[in-house]
């Protein structure tokens, strides 16, 4: 198995190092936490598209599903960027956790917009400008305010406001942000356009007046048995669970 963490960044190579460390000595594959210029070779040599068409065995590791939790866990994905939420889940780890689901909010007045860097959304394919353009579509569909959440690299603090704007909406609009599931167990619709974690529980532009609520407990789980800590990287705990 081999690493391709994201040149001079430290963060990218530590928990690179961490995942092999708890992998089996003949485990195979190639690791990357971020991608960037540095690293784009070798990503591109196991992706078809850039995105989710997998040509090699790759191991993709990122933030934590769960906003709480970003910077203590981190969520790993086998030649995915992210899991596709469908699953079984005993639960226990997400009530490890402490979070709460709320119910569902049947009423609201304005829509969150939650962009993801123009770096990213190249990354997944997009290359037009995906605010702009989701910001027309919606204006199509509904009359409500869009309130647009600017894209900033310091996410713990973005995501310390994300609350703070859910509060009174009606929906949460996003490519396929972690904004989502913050959104989803806060009982706020979502809408998702592109292919995430958050997905199977989301709606699209044509559902903006019929938006889903369904059960979100053993998603909530499934998302909770894919994230880990650092020493569960190292000792070896994601990598069984990975491969159960």
């Amino acid at each position: 198995m081999q690493a391709f963490p994201v040149r001079n960044k430290q963060k990218s190579a530590d928990i690179c190092q961490a995942f092999l460390d708890g992998a089996p000595k003949d485990a195979t594959g190639t690791v990357f936490y971020g991608v960037d210029e540095s690293n784009m070779d070798a990503w591109l040599s196991c992706n078809l598209d850039g995105w989710l068409s997998s040509r090699c065995d790759f191991w993709y590791i990122d933030n934590s599903y769960t906003d709480p939790q970003r910077g203590t866990y981190f969520r790993v994905t086998h030649n995915a960027m992210q899991h596709s939420g469908r699953g079984t889940s005993d639960g226990r780890r997400f009530r490890a956790l402490g979070l709460e689901i709320k119910p569902w909010r049947r009423a609201g007045t304005h829509i969150v917009l939650c962009p993801q860097s123009q770096s990213f959304m190249r990354l997944a394919g997009y290359y037009g400008d995906w605010t702009a353009d989701t910001v027309v579509a919606l204006n199509k569909v509904s009359d409500r305010p869009i309130r647009i959440r600017l894209w900033s690299a310091d996410k713990l603090k973005l995501a310390q406001t994300l609350h703070d704007d859910l509060r009174g909406a009606y929906c949460l609009v996003t490519h396929s942000s972690a904004a989502a599931v913050t959104a989803i167990l806060s009982g706020v619709p979502a809408i998702c356009t592109g292919a995430c974690v958050s997905s199977r529980m989301s709606g699209t532009l044509g559902d903006i007046d019929n938006l889903p609520m369904p059960y979100r407990l053993t998603w909530a789980g499934v998302l909770a048995d894919n994230q880990w800590t650092l020493g569960e990287f190292r000792d070896g705990t994601a990598w069984r669970m990975l491969n159960d």
